[in-house]
């Protein structure tokens, strides 16, 4: 990992693009992240100027649990929300950058702030750091077996039900967003 004049840290990988914006994904969310934001740069300059950029995206990551407490500490912290993690392509290797959240409090000075910038500084740099390990084996959960004498179903747990410690999801072209911090995700637009 390479610390950038202290305000960010990268590191690189041989990794494809994509897999690189899958791998930090996943990783961001096995800290608790969740991306609410995610910025194509390369297809809005496209629209926008009709100029030609490497593949380069903007990733929006939350922790809800510390922006709470950093919002309940300074409300101008919202200016450093949410933690900014790039990925771009460099040809024969790709780049990922993570902000540095101890910025916020050498600009706000709070006891509390530099406590959460701390911790989650320390979120992002496991995080970064694992990239290119192979991602950890997941035990598929035993089915449930109802009982004879019950009848009830097995409980199954519906993929995504709580986003804000995960990846928004994409499905038939439409976002899922979440109505609460840790709460049900929800398609865009839908009531």
């Amino acid at each position: 990992m390479k610390a950038i004049d202290g305000y960010a840290f990268e590191t690189t990988t041989k990794r494809s693009y994509e897999d690189t914006l899958a791998r930090v994904t996943e990783l961001l969310a096995e800290q608790g992240f969740g991306i609410v934001t995610e910025i194509d740069m390369q297809a809005t300059l496209e629209k926008k100027l009709g100029v030609q950029i490497r593949p380069y995206k903007i990733l929006g990551a939350c922790q809800p649990k510390f922006a709470h407490r950093a919002l309940a500490a300074n409300p101008h912290v919202g200016v450093f929300l949410p933690c900014n993690v790039v990925v771009w392509d460099e040809g024969d290797h790709r780049v990922v950058a993570a902000m540095e959240p101890k910025i916020m409090a050498q600009v706000i000075a709070h006891p509390e702030l530099q406590a959460v910038a701390d911790e989650v500084s320390a979120m992002l740099h496991v995080a970064l750091a694992t990239l290119d390990e192979a991602p950890k084996a997941q035990k598929a959960p035993a089915a449930a077996q109802p009982s004879p004498a019950t009848k009830s179903k097995p409980r199954t747990s519906r993929p995504g039900a709580s986003c804000c410690a995960r990846t928004v999801i994409r499905r038939a072209g439409a976002d899922a967003s979440c109505s609460t911090p840790g709460g049900p995700c929800r398609r865009a637009g839908a009531s």
